[in-house]
């Protein structure tokens, strides 16, 4: 037969070739309903909970350890459902009171909070708690039934893995020596399963469409998952060229990374000698090494939420302490700015069912959540202040969405510096995050209040378009790389620079190529991104010249469809480009 062409979303980038491994996970029927014996039923229940918290501690453990904390504690997060004593209550109400088995009592309340979730909207953060219940459900109804049969351990040599989609579990069970790739018919870049694929370095494409599903066992094919955020393309028996075609693709990657690795400059300058700062995003303290080894100077953004996700609650303020001194540490003399927590939305607090809200993009996140735990925030800012003794140590605080909220924060963050006993006032640089259309419009009265503004492209893109990253349904109108999102840029570059205060990008976009350009013309200071791609953003920094850049953002910024910008990135990145060392050339098509 003819090879076949799909279209998907790329969620985690590379090439992968194999054969077609169907993925089927395996819920058990539920049989028997009825037990006259509620004593014994009760035993199971307690039972069945007892052992999916062991084995979801385990998985959390083996995440953590393989990947990284945020990956752990969407495992975390389920092992919280398992453990939250309304479910083992309402579980064990339907055994009393209807003469229920337990597994027909733990699929029924289940079930109910699979309808509580799914009515509550479409929200992408929904949709993630929907999927942990569904997984939790699965989970207990196997232990209950003694299922056994681990499509897993199914998967051949070179396999790729199709699905409607995965769930964490299975995403996380996948063995990297034997897989190639997965491409699921549904699901989003943002998706937990397209996160722990990029984790894992799984090539992934999600999105694909019902017609992947009916691609048979054991059939040749090959996936181009291309750069994260992009358009994956699924071959479904490749033609000889098409193979030969991604084989030079990734051989050619391969070079390029090599050479962007010796070429690495720590203190890149564009070619008239303006000098940009690119540092990494870490979402874990084990990271750190990971930066050291690549040379990356210093820490642009480190996400603390990992500090409450993969523990037992709220850390306490030595254990923060603790961590933070060592990154500041290990990064000295390089700066290390320190994000406090940013809970809530697509980071929930573990095991929170009874507080579902309608839309939890929209609700207590962020600041907001900080602003109502003024005890957590500022032990939290204690623990920054003492470990700013040991290094070159910035505060942030995320999701600013007013000059009451930002002035709020920094009552608080002086009251933590006289609680340490310093009363002579704040002498950390503070900065907000710019990451919702307020905060744009606020820039400049935010700007007279701290030293940085940083512009989270995530979720400023998400709350510009009113399109949740999390919904895959919604993915045509998340654009990282439209007019709209330059212009608010522009604005919040324009309102810093009257006042002094500089501008960073710690979000995806940073490390989008094609962006770059537009970046440096607006007058970003600094560049935060992943630490692989801290590499390949220095070398576009040093191709560039402001004069050029102020250019290519004019015309940027004065494009109207997100077509007319793709023209003229594509002209800009032709230009940049063609100027290129030859081992570095061609980053865009790689």
């Amino acid at each position: 037969m003819a090879e076949s062409v799909l279209t998907g979303h790329a969620a985690a980038p590379g090439i992968a070739t194999g054969t077609a491994h169907r993925f089927r996970r395996y819920v058990p029927p539920i049989h028997r309903t009825r037990s006259e014996r509620p004593e014994a039923e009760l035993a199971h229940l307690r039972r069945a909970l007892d052992e999916a918290v062991c084995q979801l501690t385990e998985l959390e453990r083996r995440v953590r350890a393989e990947l990284t904390e945020q990956d752990a504690a969407i495992f975390r997060a389920q092992r919280g459902i398992a453990e939250d004593p309304t479910l083992a209550e309402e579980a064990a109400a339907v055994i009393e009171t209807s003469q229920r088995t337990a597994a027909a009592a733990i699929d029924s309340v289940l079930r109910r909070y699979e309808r509580l979730f799914a009515g509550l909207g479409d929200d992408g953060c929904n949709r993630a708690r929907l999927t942990d219940v569904r997984d939790l459900r699965g989970r207990l109804l196997r232990i209950l039934l003694g299922a056994d049969g681990d499509p897993i351990r199914a998967v051949p040599e070179r396999g790729i893995v199709i699905a409607k989609d995965l769930s964490p579990t299975d995403t996380a069970q996948l063995p990297r020596d034997r897989v190639a790739g997965f491409v699921t018919a549904a699901g989003g870049v943002t998706s937990h399963a397209a996160v722990l694929a990029r984790s894992m370095g799984i090539p992934a494409i999600v999105g694909a469409g019902s017609e992947v599903l009916s691609v048979e066992d054991g059939t040749p094919m090959a996936l181009d998952a291309g750069a994260s955020m992009e358009t994956g393309t699924v071959y479904v028996r490749p033609a000889p060229g098409t193979e030969r075609c991604l084989q030079d693709k990734a051989n050619r990657r391969r070079a390029r990374n090599q050479a962007l690795a010796d070429a690495f400059d720590p203190s890149p300058k564009t070619r008239d000698g303006v000098r940009l700062p690119v540092y990494g995003n870490l979402t874990k303290e084990a990271q750190v090494e990971e930066c050291r080894e690549l040379g990356i100077p210093g820490v642009g953004l480190l996400r603390t939420e990992f500090l409450y996700l993969g523990g037992s609650g709220i850390p306490e303020e030595e254990r923060q302490f603790d961590v933070y001194r060592q990154v500041a540490e290990a990064i000295a003399p390089g700066p290390v700015t320190i994000r406090t927590f940013d809970l809530g939305g697509d980071k929930p607090l573990p095991g929170r069912l009874r507080h579902a809200e309608a839309n939890p993009a929209l609700g207590v996140r962020g600041l907001r959540l900080s602003l109502q735990s003024p005890t957590m925030l500022r032990a939290q800012l204690r623990a920054i202040i003492r470990a700013s003794q040991y290094g070159n140590v910035r505060i942030l605080f995320p999701m600013v969405t007013t000059v009451e909220d930002l002035d709020r924060a920094l009552v608080e963050l002086d009251t933590a510096y006289t609680e340490v006993g310093l009363s002579h006032g704040r002498n950390l640089p503070v900065g907000a995050m710019i990451e919702v259309p307020s905060a744009v419009f606020l820039a400049r009265e935010l700007a007279q209040r701290v030293d940085t503004l940083s512009l989270g492209t995530n979720d400023l893109t998400q709350y510009l378009f009113a399109a949740d990253r999390l919904n895959s349904a919604v993915n045509e109108w998340y654009r990282p790389l439209h007019p709209a999102l330059f212009r608010a840029i522009a604005v919040v570059t324009e309102a810093a620079r009257t006042s002094g205060c500089t501008v960073s990008v710690c979000g995806e976009a940073g490390g989008l190529p094609r962006a770059i350009p537009v970046f440096v013309g607006l007058g970003i200071d600094e560049l935060s991104v992943t630490p692989q791609l801290v590499p390949q953003t220095v070398a576009r920094v040093k191709q560039l010249s402001r004069e050029d850049a102020v250019e290519s953002a004019r015309r940027a910024t004065s494009c109207s469809t997100e077509e007319e910008l793709a023209a003229l990135l594509t002209e800009i990145e032709e230009l940049v480009t063609s100027a290129e060392v030859p081992a570095l050339r061609g980053s865009e098509g790689l």
